[in-house]
């Protein structure tokens, strides 16, 4: 009985904020200040790491001899990595030694390592390497902690091995103020791509890829270039003519030649072009300050052909243009589609929400001379309180382009100052010399 009480007395507990490796002695129990034979290791908590990763994470093993400085130790290794927001530990010693249990948090606050230029071994090997070699990592990592770093110097090691002369450095990114990926890239070398494939591309399609791709030989490797390549150029070939539910795949270089800082790589760029829809039909709703017959004359796409979705992306913005000459700001014009996959076609709904109608309010000039600039301003014939024209303003500057110095060699951007409460529109043009040829 006074063995089971020295036992429940003995038990502690320690918290450790995540990332700062910090311990706070909780208020119950008694520490152990010698060396004890650590008889059992335990942890509870943990469901996106496995038990064993945990355990193996705190380097510590049963059999060895543990002081409560290591368990303290062990919490701040734990919290810096970042992968858990709290950690806490418990132990119960008897005269045979010490047994520690661990109860974890996992951080939900994580995000995928991507990887910009890591020419030299495929993608399964980088991940195969970084998960043998940085503990807890499996693609993502936390947004803050000692995990990014450790990264960072797994990756740096294995460039070294490879006899890469360049230095491996991250980079968070964000998408709408939030943290969505951490890239990591190598410095310092030059990546040039020679050819590029298209496996799974229909024949008859490659020469319109390799026309719409002829900036990607020639040019840098990397992740994030072949991205917007791809989103602009490239799928532009599907777009056009129907196949809306094409898609690339991830970038897949081999490399080719190269030592130190200068390489050369072929790249393959997987495709799935899916199916050719046809429209069947294109219907407008919500519309109130234009009649239907009004706007479908702004959509150039026939029915029973390929449905071109860049032809259909214009047509949505001369549609809002349209909208804006009506003091319609900020309309939402949203294309629904609905495939019938068994037939290849698609019905389109054209969705608008109006909004608000804006007026307008005062005009400013600025960036030339007094005389001109009263002059234009009394050229200027949209007045206060009318029903805003977000088209006049280039309308105006090209139809009074005498008045402008130099024959009208001039730069010019507009800006609207917008009260979104009383939905109004104050207009200012800035003027400044255009560069000599």
């Amino acid at each position: 009985m006074i063995l089971k009480r020295l036992l429940v007395l003995s038990c502690l507990s320690i918290l450790a904020p995540a990332g700062l490796g910090q311990a706070s002695r909780g208020a119950s129990g008694k520490s152990f200040g010698v060396a004890m034979r650590l008889t059992a290791l335990a942890v509870r908590g943990a469901s996106r790491l496995s038990t064993q990763e945990v355990l193996a994470g705190t380097g510590l093993s049963v059999g060895n001899m543990v002081t409560e400085d290591d368990l303290k130790k062990t919490v701040a290794r734990l919290g810096e990595t970042g992968e858990f927001s709290e950690v806490l530990y418990s132990y119960s010693t008897s005269s045979s030694g010490v047994k520690v249990e661990f109860q974890v948090k996992e951080n939900s606050e994580l995000v995928p390592a991507r990887f910009e230029n890591l020419v030299w071994w495929p993608m399964a090997e980088i991940q195969k390497q970084l998960e043998q070699r940085v503990p807890f990592f499996h693609g993502s990592v936390p947004i803050s902690g000692g995990m990014l770093d450790q990264v960072a110097d797994a990756l740096q090691a294995m460039v070294a091995e490879r006899g890469v002369a360049g230095h491996v450095d991250y980079l968070r990114t964000e998408t709408a103020n939030k943290l969505a990926a951490v890239i990591y890239s190598v410095t310092a070398v030059d990546i040039e791509i020679r050819n590029v494939s298209f496996p799974g591309a229909a024949l008859e399609d490659v020469p319109l890829l390799q026309k719409a791709g002829k900036q990607i030989p020639g040019g840098e490797y990397t992740v994030s270039r072949l991205a917007v390549l791809t989103s602009k150029d490239l799928m532009a070939v599907y777009r056009r003519r129907g196949y809306l539910k094409a898609a690339f795949g991830d970038p897949e270089p081999t490399l080719v030649s190269g030592e130190g800082q200068s390489f050369t790589v072929d790249v393959s760029l997987p495709v799935t072009p899916g199916a050719q829809y046809k429209l069947k039909s294109m219907a407008v709703t919500g519309n109130q300050a234009f009649p239907a017959a009004e706007l479908q004359k702004h959509l150039h796409l026939p029915v029973g052909q390929p449905l071109n979705s860049l032809q259909l992306d214009e047509d949505i913005q001369a549609m809002r243009e349209l909208y804006g000459s009506r003091g319609y700001l900020s309309p939402l014009i949203r294309p629904e589609a609905e495939f019938d996959d068994a037939a290849n076609t698609v019905s389109y709904r054209i969705a608008i929400q109006e909004g608000a109608v804006y007026h307008f309010t005062e005009l400013s000039i600025d960036g030339l001379d007094a005389t001109t600039e009263a002059r234009l301003t009394n050229a200027w014939a949209l007045r206060p309180g009318e029903v805003y024209d977000r088209s006049y303003p280039q309308r105006f500057v090209d139809q009074n382009a005498t008045m402008l110095p130099l024959g009208g060699r001039v730069t010019f951007s507009v800006h609207e100052e917008v009260d979104e409460k009383a939905k109004t529109v104050g207009v200012t043009l800035h003027f400044g010399t255009a560069p000599a040829r």
